[in-house]
């Protein structure tokens, strides 16, 4: 009877779960088909998964598992829903980890960049991250060993400290592991309900404490920033993000303001429970390590939370950081070098298993060095790489996150990064992107204020950054090529435009990577280039567009030679144009003009984000021309403006 009720409450947190999920993502699936099939599924392999670890308990399933050192010290923290980009230790503009950014600038911390979830659902990726299993060896997660088994057969004592509900309806397969652990450490229901993680750093400390002669690995599962945002944190000393977003940061995304500071007070607070926890590490004397994952990310700015119907990749991309002592680096050198040397590999966290493993120097016969980060023999090939259990390969074209770094790295490889470089970073939002991308070179907007301060954005977006803010939120002398497109130069404000400039480049050593663009005709635009500015004629689209769709060649002659007299007068260093008037500027404009003038375009390359961007590129005899100095191209972002 107390079985059956348990299944009805749990089968009624499941459909209200998936009902409002389906509410709120205004989607038109087939709830309670849908709830059936989940829970009937997970009836069964909740059973399976219990039976197998019975029949262990008995050794009807043998496996080997030994440790020889001891006295050694783990931790293992399982976040939930954070995604590394809105992390600032990751380059969020937000300073959401001030902690551990200062870690990783001291180089205390190891910041794994391309880590991803192999699931959406914590039960999911859980399942794989904890056992044996995973999307690339086949076996079942039910049929396999757990972690915690595997330290139990070393003679490793092992705690579970969680926040997670464990008991009656919420039991799962985390609870069957967890509760195999030496000392397993609930919070109390009411506890887990209000969200607060803090509650758990006194815990961890007592077991760090905790005398033993064995050595020792303490699971940490936090509710991080799970849904609801505003719960996962205390209002009186983390709501540090709390007034409407600026476009200047945000771009259009702006409008977003209460979920988003929620969100990101929530990244601030685990900031504090994480980073309290390595601190509280740091004391024990010895070998020690410690591994911080999430089970998934979160799709936060279009409030699709983490539900796979709805699926995106944003919801898989996950922070994976680690902290080890010196005794560690100095005893196992080679564990340390490879997880130092694997920064930017790619890793699904259902090898997460065999990491730590690694990571905590186990000998088994259930342990494979391929899913090893720790391991000299890590591979995971991005053409093999694959979510949601193998149904959905990482590298798909709809991954823009992903190919567009890996873009910029073939652009970097071949030396062609501040040639071709990206579209309109015009807020702070964008920029950051960018910067976390390695990009180093960018194209923006902006206009000169009645204040005699440069403002960025574009047409009716003018609501950026100034750009003072806009060059302090970056190492401006990383930038190599910086593309300025300026909006509204003329005869009244040139003068003091110039000053500005000279300015700045004071204070920031422009002259030598900025494009300096304009469409005016006049002739006070000499002025710029005799001061040492590099300056470009941007060229009337409109117009010759429309001659070359009539074909009007006499036309077209007589603006050629006006516009290479007006470039003469002007002394402009070049010339920028849309890529639809390279015809033009090859048959009629290209003849006119001194050798020395060079040309920057627009538009007719494949967008960064392209998955054959490179194939394309190739092909592209703008691209070819080495007169052309530089092209723009599309690149995405949530924070355009």
């Amino acid at each position: 009877k107390g079985k059956n009720k348990i299944d009805k409450v749990l089968l009624l947190f499941l459909s209200v779960t998936l009902f409002i999920a389906s509410a709120n993502q205004k989607t038109h699936f087939r709830v309670s088909e849908l709830i059936v099939k989940s829970f009937v599924n997970y009836k069964k392999e909740l059973a399976l998964f219990k039976k197998a670890h019975a029949d262990r308990k008995t050794n009807k399933i043998q496996f080997q598992a030994r440790k020889e050192a001891q006295g050694e010290t783990y931790v293992v923290i399982i976040g939930e829903s954070l995604t590394r980009y809105h992390m600032g230790v990751y380059g969020y503009m937000r300073d959401t980890t001030p902690l551990l950014s200062k870690m990783a600038k001291k180089r205390e911390l190891i910041v794994f960049d391309n880590a991803y979830s192999n699931h959406t659902v914590t039960t999911h990726t859980l399942s794989f991250a904890l056992t044996e299993a995973n999307q690339y060896n086949a076996k079942k997660y039910y049929d396999s060993l757990s972690i915690v088994e595997i330290l139990k057969k070393a003679d490793i004592e092992s705690y579970w400290i969680t926040a997670q509900p464990t008991h009656g309806a919420f039991q799962n397969l985390i609870s069957v592991i967890a509760g195999e652990s030496n000392h397993f450490v609930p919070v109390d229901f009411k506890d887990a309900a209000k969200g607060l993680d803090g509650s758990l750093i006194k815990k961890v400390k007592k077991a760090l404490i905790r005398k033993t002669n064995k050595n020792k690995v303490i699971f940490v599962h936090l509710l991080g920033s799970h849904y609801k945002y505003r719960e996962r944190y205390p209002h009186d000393k983390f709501s540090v993000f709390n007034k409407p977003l600026l476009k200047a940061e945000f771009g259009n995304k702006a409008y977003k303001n209460s979920k988003i500071n929620h969100y990101d007070n929530s990244v601030v607070y685990n900031d504090y429970v994480v980073s309290s926890i390595i601190e509280a590490l740091k004391n024990i004397k010895g070998i020690a390590g410690l591994l911080y994952v999430s089970d998934h990310a979160e799709e936060v700015i279009h409030n699709k939370s983490h539900n796979p119907t709805l699926f995106t990749f944003a919801m898989t991309q996950i922070p994976l950081l680690g902290w080890f002592s010196e005794e560690y680096k100095n005893h196992y050198p080679d564990k340390y070098n490879n997880f130092l040397n694997r920064t930017h590999s790619l890793f699904s966290n259902d090898m997460f298993y065999d990491t730590m493993i690694g990571m905590i120097g186990v000998k088994t016969d259930r342990y494979n060095a391929i899913y090893d980060l720790s391991s000299s023999k890590y591979e995971l090939k991005d053409e093999d790489a694959l979510t949601l259990h193998g149904t959905k390969r990482y590298i798909d074209k709809s991954n823009y996150k992903y190919w567009q770094k890996e873009n910029e790295k073939y652009l970097i490889d071949t030396n062609q990064s501040s040639r071709i470089i990206p579209h309109r970073a015009n807020s702070m939002g964008i920029l950051s992107d960018m910067w976390s991308d390695g990009i180093r070179s960018f194209e923006f907007d902006a206009i000169f204020r009645k204040d005699n301060t440069f403002q960025t954005g574009h047409d009716r977006g003018i609501a950026g950054p100034l750009l003072e803010e806009y060059f302090n939120a970056i190492d401006i002398n990383e930038t190599e090529r910086i593309w300025f497109d300026f909006k509204n130069l003329n005869k009244h404000n040139y003068k003091n435009i110039l000053a500005r400039l000279e300015y700045l480049d004071n204070k920031y050593h422009l002259k030598s990577k900025l494009i300096f663009e304009s469409p005016t005709g006049e002739s006070y635009y000499k002025e710029f280039r005799k001061a040492g500015w590099h300056t470009s004629f941007y060229m009337p689209t409109g117009t010759i567009v429309g001659l070359l769709a009539r074909n009007e060649q006499d036309k077209m002659r007589i603006l050629a030679k006006k516009i290479a007299q007006q470039i003469k007068i002007q002394n402009t260093a070049a010339i920028s144009f849309d890529s639809r008037l390279y015809p033009f500027v090859k048959k009629y404009l290209e003849p006119m003009l001194s050798k020395e003038i060079v040309y920057h375009s627009w538009g007719g390359i494949p967008a960064l984000f392209d998955i054959d961007f490179e194939e394309k590129l190739l092909k592209n005899a703008m691209y070819h021309d080495k007169r052309i100095k530089t092209i723009i191209c599309d690149y995405e972002s949530e924070f355009r403006l």
